[in-house]
C-alpha cells in the first residue's frame, strides 16, 4: 500500500472519487488533501485533512496526484512542485488518462520480466517520464494554434493549412484557452495511436470513411484530394462544428450524424446502411464500439478493398476481435508500433494490460 497525497476538493476530485474509489483505494492509502484557499485549509474532506500547498514536505507519501481538469491550474501546480524539488514521476495528473501515472510501480513490477523488445522500451521511457496513455517520446513541435472566433456565440476555429477547422463553444472556449497545441501530435510516426503507418498512402480520387471524426483534423489533411469523404460523428455539437469546417468542400463531403453498431435500430445505425459506395479507406475510432461497428460493415468490408485503420485500445480484446472480422472478410492485418495504457477503460486497473492502438487490414488482390 502506497501513501497518495491528492491536490485539489473540487469537482474533479469529486470524479476521481465516484468512479475509481473502489479500485484506487485497493493501491494507495490517501493521506490528505492539499488546497490552496485558505478557508478550506485544516478541515476535511472524505475524511483526510486539508492542509496548504507549503506544508507538502511535512507530509509522507509516495505519490501526488492533480485533480483538475483546468490546464492552466495543472501547469501551475506542476511548476509549484518542481520548483520545491518534487520529482516529475512523483506526480500524477487527472487530465493525464484520469490519473493513470499513480499505476507506475505496479506497471513495472507485472512487466519486468518481460523479453519483447517493445515493452522493453516502453519500460525505460516512462522510468524518466510521467506514464500516460501513449508512453513514448510522440514528435511533438509544440506548434500553437492560435483560437479565433467571429464573436462570443460563434463556434471558434483554428488555421490548419490555410483552413479553417472548428470546435463546438461548448469545448472550446477562447477566453481560457487562447491557443490549441499538437494537433496532429498524436500522429506522430512512432505514435501508436497512428492513423496511417509510414509507407502506406491515401491515393488521389480516395473514398474515405471517418468514423468519429470529433474536430475532423484526420479528413481535413485529406479533403483536397479526396474523391468523396463520409464523416461519421454521433455528437451533434461536433456536427455542427464538422458542418463549417467542411463547408468549403460539401460537393464531395457527407456529414452523418450517427451512432453506429452492429444494426439499425432506434438507437443506431450500420456502415452498411450509411454508405453506399466502394471505400478506398476506412478510418475507425469510436471509443469502444469498434468491434460492433465492424460487424455492421459487412458489405463493405466483403466487397471493397479498403485500407482499414481501427482503433483497439479502448477494451481489452478489441485487437483480438478487431483481427477476427478482417480475417473473415479476407484482410492481413498489422498493429500500431508500441502500446497504450488505456486508464479511461475502468478494467484498466485490474488487468493493468498494455493494448495496441491501431490494428491496420488490408485487402490484396488474389494471385492468379
Amino acid at each position: 500500500m502506497k501513501n497518495l497525497l491528492v491536490w485539489g476538493t473540487g469537482g474533479a476530485c469529486e470524479s476521481f472519487h465516484r468512479k475509481y474509489h473502489d479500485i484506487f483505494y485497493s493501491f494507495f492509502d490517501i493521506v490528505g488533501y492539499i488546497d490552496t484557499k485558505k478557508d478550506k485549509q485544516g478541515k476535511y474532506f472524505y475524511n483526510k485533512r486539508i492542509y496548504s500547498p507549503e506544508q507538502i514536505h511535512s507530509l509522507e507519501w509516495d505519490m501526488i496526484l492533480l485533480c483538475t481538469v483546468n490546464r492552466t491550474y495543472q501547469d501551475e501546480m506542476l511548476n509549484f512542485l518542481q520548483n520545491m524539488g518534487v520529482e516529475r514521476t512523483k506526480i500524477a495528473c487527472f487530465l493525464n488518462c484520469e490519473g493513470i501515472g499513480l499505476m507506475r510501480d505496479f506497471i513495472f513490477e507485472k512487466y519486468k520480466d518481460t523479453e519483447d523488445g517493445e515493452i522493453q522500451s516502453m519500460l525505460q521511457y516512462i522510468e524518466g517520464h510521467e506514464l500516460s496513455v501513449f508512453n513514448t517520446e510522440l514528435e511533438k513541435k509544440k506548434k500553437s494554434y492560435k483560437v479565433y472566433s467571429d464573436s462570443d456565440y460563434d463556434d471558434p476555429y483554428v488555421f490548419i493549412d490555410d483552413k479553417r477547422m472548428y470546435y463546438p463553444k461548448e469545448f472550446l472556449d477562447i477566453k481560457t484557452t487562447p491557443f490549441v497545441y499538437d494537433i496532429y501530435g498524436e500522429q506522430s510516426l512512432n505514435s501508436p495511436h497512428l492513423y496511417v503507418p509510414f509507407g502506406t498512402n491515401i491515393q488521389n480520387n480516395s473514398v474515405i470513411v471517418d468514423v468519429g471524426a470529433r474536430e475532423g483534423n484526420f479528413s481535413l489533411k485529406y479533403i483536397e484530394n479526396s474523391k468523396k469523404t463520409y464523416i461519421i460523428e454521433c455528437e451533434k455539437a461536433w456536427c455542427r462544428a464538422l458542418s463549417k469546417t467542411f463547408a468549403p468542400y460539401r460537393d464531395k463531403v457527407e456529414i452523418c450524424n450517427a451512432y453506429v453498431g452492429k444494426t439499425d435500430d432506434g438507437k443506431g445505425r450500420t456502415i452498411d446502411s450509411l454508405i453506399k459506395d466502394s471505400v478506398d479507406f476506412l478510418k475507425m475510432d469510436i471509443e469502444g464500439a469498434e468491434v460492433d461497428a465492424l460487424k455492421g460493415a459487412k458489405r463493405l468490408l466483403g466487397e471493397s478493398r479498403a485500407f482499414c485503420s481501427i482503433c483497439a485500445y479502448h477494451n481489452e480484446n478489441d485487437e483480438k476481435n478487431i483481427k477476427t472480422i478482417l480475417h473473415e472478410y479476407g484482410y492481413t492485418t498489422e498493429v500500431s508500433h508500441g502500446y497504450m495504457l488505456f486508464g479511461w477503460d475502468k478494467n484498466f486497473y485490474t488487468s493493468l494490460d498494455i493494448r495496441r492502438g491501431v490494428v491496420y487490414g488490408e485487402k490484396f488482390p488474389v494471385k492468379e
